[in-house]
């Protein structure tokens, strides 16, 4: 072999140490994002209940231009859809044999016939969210023509479609009665501003467009009240002691991300916590104020309600109490619910005592002074006199004389001690 082929040789072995080095970094990074600060999994099997998000869905539809779409089915297919439709009818059926208390599950709760269904019509609620968003920037786009302020008065995406339908096609805004749809200080901003409007009106077949998204979104948000009285409905009998801590809407978010009660009762309650986090990709934005290990728990009622430097801490104290609550539910123990309410009754009064100021430091009064001589004792000489010779040969008078004699090569001296009467 020759010189240049050893040194080929060599720069392929480096070259393939290198490669072999950001395989190795690669395989760390991953494992250690399936980790949580305490080195535990973030989930129980690996990525389960952590949501893939790389960028917000509100952000993402308003990119999209829909003024040239003349028809809003482009952009919503999820009421026409098949799932919808299925879930709907199968909510109605069940609503019309209503279900007592007496009915309640012999067995493992994910044999029962309602609880896929309810998982399926949780699940529907966020797209049902999405949609009305991609909805409401379909009116705008269009209705922007006729009243272009209307979208920055109004934000709510329901509310703005009401109001579009009420005005229509209406120029003197006075006349259009908003009371039932804005408050007050509003309709006085919305009437103002619409007197002095740039826009023009709208054609028949532009008005028809536009209406036709505004009944969309509104029978959009009439299917989420349905599904959302239903899954709380049924969920008083599916898991009534989780639902009495975090509520039915949350209780059957994390049975949907956990899997079903049964495995939601075997996972630990740091896994519990994070069920529902959203994992954002790196997108080269600051990460510095977004809150970690947060999921369905972090944004029910019971956190939302304590205060923020709180919210983490009543977390994981929620967390806690779920998973005792899943347990109860699954063996089918206290089916009204009376544990999850004395668990959540813990809760509030924990928030309630962590809110509380610490108490104040009580000022003590300064001892009285004590002017009386104190009793000082001598130091250690003197007490080792006192020991050899008792207080009597101190208080008589003595006469002391040395004597010198010789011991053993040695002179000692003796005190002799002669008592004088």
């Amino acid at each position: 072999m020759s010189l240049a082929d050893e040194l080929q040789a060599d720069l392929d072995l480096l070259e393939g140490g290198e490669e072999d080095q950001e395989e190795d970094q690669q395989q760390e990074n991953a494992d250690d994002s399936l980790m949580d600060e305490d080195g535990q999994p973030a989930e129980g099997d690996g990525m389960q209940g952590i949501e893939e998000e790389e960028e917000p869905e509100k952000d993402r539809i308003e990119k999209i231009e829909m003024g040239g779409l003349d028809d809003v089915k482009k952009v919503s297919k999820l009421m026409q859809g098949r799932p919808m439709q299925e879930v709907l009818k199968k909510i109605a059926f069940y609503k019309s044999s209503p279900r007592d208390s007496t009915q309640a599950v012999g067995g493992p709760v994910e044999e029962d016939p309602e609880y896929k269904l309810i998982v399926q019509a949780n699940s529907l609620t966020v797209d049902i969210d999405t949609e009305i968003l991609a909805v409401h920037k379909f009116i705008r786009d269009h209705y922007n023509q006729k009243f272009p302020e209307l979208e920055s008065l109004v934000l709510n995406p329901l509310d703005y479609a009401r109001a579009v339908k009420a005005i229509g096609e209406e120029m003197d805004i006075t006349r259009v009665d908003l009371r039932p749809i804005l408050p007050s200080a509003t309709i006085m901003v919305v009437t103002v501003t619409g007197s002095t409007t740039n826009g023009r009106v709208l054609t028949n077949r532009e008005w028809q467009i536009t209406e036709e998204a505004c009944d969309l979104a509104l029978e959009l948000d009439g299917a989420r009240r349905t599904i959302i009285d239903y899954v709380e409905s049924r969920m008083s009998f599916i898991a009534p002691n989780l639902s009495q801590i975090v509520g039915s809407a949350t209780a059957a978010k994390m049975l949907g991300a956990a899997g079903g009660l049964t495995a939601l009762s075997k996972m630990p309650a740091c896994n519990v916590q994070v069920l529902g986090a959203s994992k954002r990709a790196a997108t080269g934005f600051s990460n510095a104020t977004a809150k970690r290990h947060t999921g369905y728990i972090y944004h029910s009622e019971v956190c939302t309600r304590a205060p923020v430097d709180l919210r983490m801490k009543i977390q994981r104290m929620a967390a806690a109490k779920c998973v005792l609550a899943a347990r109860i539910d699954r063996a089918h123990e206290a089916m009204d619910g009376s544990m999850g309410h004395k668990m959540r009754e813990e809760i509030d009064h924990k928030i309630e005592k962590l809110q509380e100021a610490p108490p104040s430091k009580t000022v003590k009064a300064l001892p009285a002074p004590d002017d009386a001589p104190k009793k000082r004792r001598g130091g250690r000489r003197c007490v080792g006199w006192l020991e050899i010779f008792p207080l009597i040969y101190f208080s008589a008078p003595l006469c002391v004389c040395v004597v010198t004699l010789p011991i053993k090569g040695f002179y000692a001296k003796i005190f002799a001690f002669t008592f004088t009467s």
